[in-house]
């Protein structure tokens, strides 16, 4: 049927329907107009068959979703020119997706393949066909990425060089996201990663580790938000990058003055394992403690802060058995803006953490720690008798012994009170 056959046809449909249809005599020029422009709009549209037009792209996309490598081979075959070959491939569906982000949503990555046999392009084509995005900004290396489907993504990176896959890795979707952080939100495989990543220089890892979505957050920010499974993804992480790069990643804050570290104590109570291997990840002793005692600029609590008040044992256990004994006292004495430790904080949680706090130094120490007062003067015993958790004192006067806790019991806080006011 000719484009002229199927206007004439729907032409005679429109004017039976107007024969049938008892119009109002006053607004017969109304009528006469309206078929007028629909009769030029039909006709613009017919002289095109629309369904040629995306068939062969629906098809394709059809095709790569079922995984059926032959017939998405006959498809693209059927173009004898490689440029309409591509064309295919490029060719977009309703929500902006190319064939390649489709096979990127399949674990087999025999259909990815494929399309790059079928295609037979060189790498800068490749690296320009990775580059589109879909209607939310990602590229089919993110949709993989989000997905953990690692072998897809080695056949997508397998002939592109280290500067054109961090050029890839480096692009950012509509959530200001890239790749990696996509990665690390929604899978923990480490598999992933590797795939990504095991062709690029270490200076070039380091690159891409460090750069932030609008909340300022690195892709280890995203893998210690998305919880403790994570922890073999922030292992290979970490180990992707030298010592000296490792801890300055480990440190980089977000917009919300939140490093890693402090990230997975909040996460989960039950992050110990977590917090060990990040710890570990540092090898010097005095890097370690620098990690632990850098204050938060936002309100100055350290990692050992963050923990007490989230009543996270294990962290609070891991933080100080990973430091040297004359350094737990330093940490321990540390303040926040408001002159507090983290034993002041203790107190208003239970008994339990107050224990882990105290337990792992002598009692010389302990006393040192009761003495410490904050901006309002009060001693950890202050803060106890005003919470009234008076298992707490009785635990710290078990400790200490008598005498000592008497002479701590006579300290006045800058409202001239003592514990027993």
């Amino acid at each position: 049927m000719t484009a002229q056959d199927r206007v004439q046809g729907i032409n005679s449909v429109f004017l039976k329907f107007c024969e049938c249809t008892s119009f109002v005599p006053i607004c017969a020029h109304i009528v006469t107009n309206l078929l007028a422009i629909f009769q030029v709009s039909i006709t613009h549209l017919c002289t095109v068959n629309l369904l040629d037009i995306n068939m062969a792209s629906i098809d394709l996309h059809y095709k790569v979703r079922t995984g059926n490598t032959q017939e998405v081979a006959s498809i693209l075959n059927s173009y004898t020119d490689n440029s309409a070959k591509l064309s295919k491939v490029r060719s977009q569906d309703s929500d902006g997706l190319t064939a390649l982000h489709v096979a990127a949503q399949q674990k087999d990555s025999t259909i990815a393949s494929t399309i790059f046999d079928v295609l037979d392009i060189g790498i800068n084509e490749i690296f320009h066909l990775l580059r589109q995005t879909n209607h939310d900004g990602q590229t089919a290396i993110e949709t993989g990425a989000q997905r953990g489907h690692a072998d897809t993504i080695s056949v997508f990176l397998r002939q592109l060089d280290p500067c054109q896959i961090t050029n890839l890795l480096s692009q950012k979707n509509n959530e200001n996201c890239t790749a990696l952080m996509v990665m690390a939100s929604h899978n923990s495989n480490p598999d992933t990663f590797h795939a990504l990543t095991n062709t690029l220089s270490i200076s070039q890892r380091m690159e891409l580790l460090s750069m932030t979505d609008h909340n300022g957050d690195t892709p280890l920010h995203h893998a210690a938000k998305a919880g403790t499974e994570n922890k073999s993804l922030i292992a290979a992480m970490l180990d992707s990058i030298d010592l000296e790069d490792r801890e300055r990643l480990l440190k980089q804050m977000n917009y919300e003055n939140n490093i890693v570290p402090m990230l997975a104590v909040f996460r989960d109570h039950h992050a110990t394992d977590t917090v060990v291997m990040l710890l570990e990840s540092v090898r010097s002793p005095h890097r370690r403690l620098s990690l632990c005692s850098d204050p938060n600029c936002f309100d100055g609590n350290t990692k050992l802060h963050h923990a007490t008040r989230s009543s996270a044992e294990g962290s609070v256990s891991a933080i100080l058995s990973h430091l040297h004994p004359e350094w737990q006292l330093s940490l321990l004495a540390r303040k926040n803006n408001d002159g507090n430790t983290a034993l002041h904080l203790a107190t208003s949680v239970d008994l339990a953490i107050t224990k882990v706090l105290v337990n792992g130094i002598d009692a010389a120490l302990c006393k040192e720690l009761l003495q410490v007062q904050n901006h309002g003067g009060d001693t950890v015993l202050h803060k106890v008798a005003r919470t009234g958790k008076l298992f707490i004192f009785n635990h710290l006067s078990h400790k200490l012994g008598k005498q000592s806790m008497s002479s701590l019991l006579r300290i006045k806080n800058s409202h001239d009170n003592t514990f027993m006011h």
